[in-house]
Formats: C-alpha cells, sequence, structure tokens
C-alpha cells in the first residue's frame, strides 16, 4: 500500500443526525481501509464525534457558539 499524506475531515457539529451518520460511516470505512483520517468540528463534538473519538479517530473540537461568521 501506498502511503499518503492523510486527510482532514471538516465538520460544522456532530451531533446526532442524517448527515452526521453518513460522515461517520464514511470516515470508519477510510480508518478500515488504511486512511490516516483526522476530524475538525467547529461546534462540540456531539455523541456521533464521541463515538468516532473513543474508536481512535484523532478530533479536534473548536467549541464555537457560532459559526456563521467565523471572524
Amino acid at each position: 500500500m501506498t502511503a499518503t499524506a492523510g486527510m482532514l475531515v471538516f465538520a460544522s457539529t456532530l451531533q446526532v443526525g442524517g448527515g452526521e451518520q453518513v460522515l461517520a460511516t464514511l470516515i470508519r470505512r477510510l480508518m478500515a481501509e488504511g486512511e490516516a483520517v483526522r476530524l475538525l468540528c467547529l461546534k462540540d463534538a456531539g455523541p456521533v464525534g464521541e463515538e468516532l473519538a473513543a474508536s481512535g479517530l484523532p478530533l479536534r473540537c473548536l467549541n464555537l457558539a457560532s459559526t456563521r461568521n467565523l471572524r
């Protein structure tokens, strides 16, 4: 297998929802295939983020109060 630089996955929130579940499934599959994945979340980790972090995914949450104005 060829080494890759890895990837950073960016999400605004990781609360429970359909989009978050799809993202979690994608991340799990990438990790299972040997990809180096990291996750950056603008808000808190939420249940989906906590589950991913518990499985060994490097996760960083910025805990921003709002994502509407990032200036």
